[in-house]
């Protein structure tokens, strides 16, 4: 299943296999944040980044770079891959 059919899946809206990639990894972080029992401002705020930047983020309407991908999972408390959706391959 490519990452566009897993969003369909998921009920995310999804207009390529890149934009679906990006919604997938944005439900991922909203998930683990709400596993945690964390809010989007409490995160934001440890991120630096605003709320409504998060909000964007776990939309999958922006992208974070790797780095900033790394940190969530760090505060989060999740493996990386975690957060990564699986390809075709794996």
């Amino acid at each position: 299943m490519n990452y566009a059919d897993q969003a369909r899946a998921l009920d995310l809206p999804e207009y390529s296999e890149e934009s679906g990639f990006y919604r997938l990894v944005g439900a991922a972080v909203q998930k683990a944040r709400t596993r945690k029992g964390m809010k989007q401002i409490e995160l934001a705020g440890i991120l630096g980044v605003s709320q409504s930047g998060l909000a964007r983020f776990e939309k999958g309407e922006t992208r974070f770079p790797l780095y900033e991908l790394v940190q969530v999972a760090r505060v989060l408390e999740v493996r990386l891959t975690a957060l990564i959706p699986k390809g075709e391959d794996s």
